[in-house]
């Protein structure tokens, strides 16, 4: 029988880092719980004179707006930009709604004709790359983002927004350079600290990215992924003991959470627990029937403890489920181990 490594069950487990981007602010400036929309108007006013029915057009699309009537919004700024073809404005608040409703390229096409009338237009730039960033043109985003901090050296949001830029095309120091800025800035903000414990993760940097996520669970106690993710982060720094606790912790909230199961069986693992081990992978494929990564540690976990029919099964089941999601790399480890156990060559 085979000896294989105990870290493979941690390593494919993985550290399961996760970087939603974080919530985006579509609201119209100007417009506030004790705004009003003439108060919209003079901040935002242009600096050539508009036609008094644009206007009034525009005032009651912030009206709608503030009221998330979206289609009475969007028919009102449609109404300002037909009386008044060049007015900034007016191109920039349909594109929040174009944003606001998820309709990403339309908003890049009025962010567009609002910085092509007004070229400083910071909110447009800032707007339109996170229209960017919700179409995965992330290299666009950073362009924008960059653009936006070149008028505002200390624009918090720019920060955020870049930095997760940054770490979905994988520059994850740069993004470690603009995250700790935006914390710099808004220390107290919790999504801020959990995004850069992630990218601290993909650095590496194991101690940091546990008191990033330290950060964000004094905030948000019960926020699950920052628990698995924190508890990945002790496991893969040698930690295991503390990372069943995170694990453990996340089960208490959500019984029913997959990852987690998978994860504390990777923790077990590692301790050479595999009794406790293959019960969490039951648990979680139980849960999950096409878990991928639970059946290659199951299988793993087989092999430690003599049941090579079992192990080979639940292989096989892990390749054909890598093979359908399209994983090469695991697929790759998932053939390694099956042809060393069936003594073929690879």
């Amino acid at each position: 029988m085979p000896v294989l490594s105990h870290s493979a069950g941690i390593l494919l487990g993985g550290i399961l880092v996760t970087l939603p981007l974080a919530a985006i602010d579509s609201s119209i400036p100007g417009i506030g719980a004790n705004s009003t929309s003439a108060s919209f108007l003079v901040a935002q006013a242009p600096e050539r004179p508009v036609d008094y029915r644009a206007e009034a057009a525009l005032s009651q699309g912030v009206k709608y707006y503030k009221e998330q009537n979206y289609t009475g919004a969007l028919a009102a700024f449609n109404q300002a930009i037909t009386l008044e073809p060049n007015y900034s404005l007016a191109y920039n608040n349909r594109g929040l709604i174009q944003l606001e409703t998820k309709q990403y390229e339309a908003a890049i096409k009025d962010f567009d004709q609002a910085l092509r009338i007004d070229p400083t237009y910071l909110f447009a730039y800032n707007k339109r790359a996170k229209s960017y960033f919700q179409m995965r043109q992330y290299n666009a985003a950073i362009k924008d983002y960059t653009k936006v901090l070149s008028l505002k050296p200390n624009h918090k949001d720019a920060f955020q927004g870049r930095g997760l830029a940054y770490a979905k095309v994988g520059k994850f120091a740069e993004a470690d350079q603009d995250l700790s800025r935006f914390l710099a800035l808004d220390p107290k903000n919790s999504k801020g600290h959990y995004n850069r414990g992630n990218v601290l993760a993909k650095l590496g940097q194991w101690n940091q990215a546990i008191a990033s996520f330290n950060q964000a669970l004094a905030a948000q106690p019960r926020n699950t992924v920052a628990l698995i993710n924190r508890g990945n982060a002790y496991a893969v720094s040698g930690n295991p003991q503390r990372a069943i606790q995170d694990f453990n912790a996340v089960l208490g909230i959500e019984p029913n959470n997959a990852i987690a199961l998978q994860n504390l069986g990777n923790a077990w693992f590692s301790l050479k627990d595999y009794p406790k081990a293959l019960q969490n992978y039951n648990q979680s494929i139980e849960r999950v029937p096409k878990y991928a990564k639970a059946f290659f540690n199951r299988g793993l976990t087989h092999v430690q403890m003599g049941n090579r029919k079992a192990a080979i099964a639940d292989l096989k089941k892990a390749r054909q489920l890598f093979q359908r999601q399209g994983e090469a790399t695991a697929l790759g480890q998932v053939q390694e181990v099956l042809a060393t156990l069936e003594g073929k060559a690879i």
